[in-house]
């Protein structure tokens, strides 16, 4: 009985182990997936389109106040000689 049992539990075991076949897909489920990754990618595009606005007004303004500050420390030693 514990024999019988055991096989049982190897098998469902091993048979556990074995990869699913990957899906099929037909082609009205591949124009729906296409359909909602291009949805997606048009919305992304979006917000990282706001976000490099935003980021580029930042880095824009601290450049332009960098060189700023070069050029005053440049003319103050230049007067300053």
């Amino acid at each position: 009985m514990y024999k019988c049992i055991s096989i049982i539990l190897v098998i469902f075991f091993f048979s556990s182990c074995i990869d699913p076949p990957p899906a099929r897909l037909n082609k009205a489920y591949r124009k729906q997936l296409d359909s909602l990754y291009a949805a997606s990618i048009d919305s992304l595009d979006i917000i990282v389109e706001e976000d490099c606005n935003q980021k580029h007004v930042s880095i824009y303004q601290s450049a332009i106040d960098s060189i700023q500050e070069l050029r005053k420390e440049e003319i103050e030693s230049i007067l300053g000689q």
